[in-house]
């Protein structure tokens, strides 16, 4: 459908560098009846849930809650798959590998400040085991260095520190925040206009319970 195209669309600006292919028309779990029904519910509950404003996800440990005016669209359920060319290599996260990205969700909505589209587009990717303590810098890193891409930097919000870079086009710019919770990358790719337009992008991070205890 031309959402999911779209969402395929906003994953690339994530991952550049590698290749992208939809691995499923529909959630993953669904094709894993054969595995019995605690790793569908487990595949399931990876998606989180949205209701309003609100995204929870228990597996992950995280809860936020977008602005008012950017209300959290219909969750998709979509998986891609990260296929890398690059040679195997067991210090690299993607090098050799193929790994499965989950849309957790997608939130948009025109500022009221700058009256233009915002954006926020969360996903979260399983780290292979020999990863599975990796930071979100370590991501950013070998994503950035495989690509000829920007530094990873690093931003104080609430009581987390997270590693972000940021892409600008003559469009708009983009801001991908990057941290690990429960051996999973979550990204969060806010795309803004203005200084105050980033500003209230920031404020859902930095006001979001991103060590959750699902209480």
């Amino acid at each position: 459908t031309h959402e999911r195209a779209l969402n395929l669309t906003r994953l690339i600006i994530i991952f550049s560098g590698l290749i992208l292919t939809i691995s499923t028309s529909g959630p993953v779990f669904a094709q894993k009846k054969a595995a019995g029904g605690k790793v569908i519910a487990q595949e399931r509950s990876l998606y989180g849930v949205a209701k309003g404003r609100v995204y929870t996800n228990r597996v992950l440990g995280m809860k936020l809650t977008v602005p008012q005016f950017m209300p959290i669209a219909e969750q998709s359920f979509i998986d891609i798959a990260l296929v890398s060319t690059a040679p195997a290599a067991p210090d690299k996260i993607f090098a050799g590998r193929r790994l499965l990205v989950k849309l957790l969700f997608n939130a948009e909505g025109y500022s009221p400040k700058s009256e233009r589209l915002m954006r926020i587009t969360c996903t979260a990717m399983k780290l292979p085991p020999s990863h599975s303590n990796a930071s979100g810098a370590d991501v950013l890193n070998e994503q950035s260095a495989s690509s000829g891409g920007p530094s990873t930097r690093h931003d104080t919000l609430g009581v987390n520190k997270i590693a972000y870079i940021d892409q600008k086009t003559r469009f708009a710019a983009n801001r991908s925040y990057s941290f690990v919770r429960k051996a999973h990358h979550v990204s969060c790719v806010m795309m803004y206009w203005t200084d105050d337009d980033l500003e209230t992008m920031r404020s859902v991070l930095a006001e979001a319970d991103l060590n959750w205890n699902g209480k």
